[in-house]
């Protein structure tokens, strides 16, 4: 009864947030065989929500005011809080997502999409991932979901007192001077 409680509450829970919880099954469940492994991606999706502020911030020329920690406030007002990892805990090769230019990429790729315009998410289903740019509501298939390392959003932070840099694990590095007044 207990398992039946926790089941329909854990159901309910994360009801809401299915496009952030994805099953990677190592091998086909036929006959209730298979080694399904139930992986939560919203910190990958919550980094790369943390990279589109950076990047509209880079691209609109804005200055570091402060930093407290990992998290940067800019002086447009805007709070951007970085988190460095080394794996997302996914049983397999994640999307390496950055920018270039005004331009998201994925895998070295660009898309056709600004960082302005949408912000992509990810989720795994049925061994590939794919992508979404509109909130969830259509997904495109990106790659099959492969043995591999974990590539994080972000590699780096570092902050010197007079920059702020952040590396992506796509391979771009932000630098962010420090707000001087005249």
């Amino acid at each position: 009864m207990k398992k039946i409680a926790l089941f329909i509450l854990t159901a309910l829970t994360f009801g809401s947030c299915s496009s952030d919880i994805i099953t990677y099954t190592d091998e086909p469940v036929s006959g209730g065989s298979g080694n399904a492994t139930t992986l939560d991606c919203s910190d990958f999706n919550s980094d790369i929500a943390v990279l589109q502020v950076l990047a509209s911030e880079l691209l609109s020329g804005s200055c570091v005011m402060s930093v407290n920690g990992s998290s940067i406030e800019f002086d447009t007002g805007t709070t951007a809080s970085v988190t460095v990892r080394e794996s997302y805990g996914f049983s397999c090769s994640n999307p390496a997502v950055g920018v270039s230019g005004r331009f998201w990429t994925i895998n070295g790729t660009a898309l056709e999409t600004k960082v302005a315009e949408a912000l992509p998410q990810f989720k795994c289903e049925e061994d590939s991932w794919h992508y979404s740019l509109d909130g969830g509501s259509a997904w495109t298939f990106l790659s099959d979901a492969e043995d591999g390392a974990c590539v994080p959003v972000f590699s780096s932070f570092s902050d010197d007192g007079t920059e702020v840099i952040v590396s992506l694990g796509a391979g771009n590095t932000f630098s962010f001077d420090y707000f001087e007044e005249d």
